[in-house]
């Protein structure tokens, strides 16, 4: 700052550039609190989405008998590789491949838990 500003001037330039500063560090804080909410926004979004999706699938998985559900399993067990994928192979590949009975299972949910073999 030169020395050769009188005190007005020299108030009227620090006030400028206080005001800068200060304007700077608004927009700063603004577009870091929109980001913010937009994020939380998707969240919500991905929340609702996902929760409607588990609605969803316990609504299959009430829809499918026991045995059906085992069977399902159970032809699971031995090609995890072709599980889900292809046209008709593995547990949920395609309409009706969870148990041969016409059953739709979904082609992305996890195969059902396979029940342990009592032992005499």
């Amino acid at each position: 700052m030169p020395d050769t500003l009188s005190p007005n001037q020299r108030t009227a330039l620090l006030a400028r550039r206080w005001r800068e500063e200060r304007n700077f560090w608004i927009a700063c804080l603004t577009f870091l609190l929109w980001g913010l909410l937009y994020r939380m926004f998707l969240l919500m979004l991905e929340h609702t989405a996902l929760r409607d999706r588990v609605r969803y699938l316990e609504a299959v998985v009430a829809k499918v008998p026991a045995p059906a559900v085992a069977a399902a399993a159970a032809a699971a067990a031995p090609s995890t590789a072709t599980a889900g994928g292809g046209k008709g192979g593995g547990a949920g590949g395609g309409k009706g491949g969870g148990g041969g009975k016409g059953v739709d299972v979904e082609p992305s949910a996890p195969p059902a838990p396979v029940e342990a073999k009592k032992t005499k």
